[in-house]
């Protein structure tokens, strides 16, 4: 954060903690954030980069996991300025260890999927949304609660052999990291 503003115009306040969060992850920082698209052939674009093993392509429906997460009636997708994402924002930024270890020890597991705030030009070519996590849990290992919750999300393997012919159908359908990194060295 100390030294963006010199590297990046239009810098989040310091005290947006989400604004960072969206920044960081945007530039390959560790962050609570896991970055999404809504876009399919995007997700496939990253599905296919590595040839030595399989990948995979996974779909989320963000509102029945925000229902199962938060134990809400509705399904629906939160904005980022909402409240219960904030809350797991400023975990990241919490300075006092023994707070930092109470607070998370009160969400445990739990990820919230939101929207996005379009603070780079990665994030409406890539047409990203975002979950933020409270902690390390792997959202592959959630359960689906008490039934009848129905799967709120699905994998699909990538095999690794057929990685370079999806790369190559993508590219004529103009899908290529010029594309979605649109910065000058790509």
């Amino acid at each position: 954060m100390a030294q963006a503003e010199s590297r990046k115009q239009n810098c989040p306040d310091i005290k947006d903690h989400v604004g960072w969060l969206i920044l960081a992850r945007h530039y390959g920082l560790p962050t609570r954030l896991l970055e999404w698209t809504m876009s399919p052939l995007v997700a496939l674009f990253f599905a296919s980069q590595n040839d030595e093993k399989d990948g995979c392509l996974w779909v989320l429906e963000p509102g029945r996991m925000n229902q199962q997460m938060i134990g809400i009636q509705q399904r629906r997708l939160y904005a980022m300025d909402e409240a219960v994402v904030a809350d797991l924002a400023d975990l990241a930024f919490e300075p006092n260890p023994t707070r930092l270890k109470e607070q998370t020890a009160l969400v445990a597991g739990r990820a919230i999927a939101s929207g996005t705030r379009e603070l780079d030009a990665r994030v409406l070519v890539q047409q990203g949304m975002f979950t933020i996590h409270a902690d390390q849990t792997d959202l592959a290992t959630v359960g689906y609660g008490d039934p009848p919750h129905p799967s709120w999300r699905v994998a699909f393997r990538v095999p690794k052999h057929h990685k370079p012919q999806i790369r190559e159908l993508l590219r004529h359908l103009a899908i290529t990291k010029s594309s979605l990194f649109q910065t000058l060295p790509h």
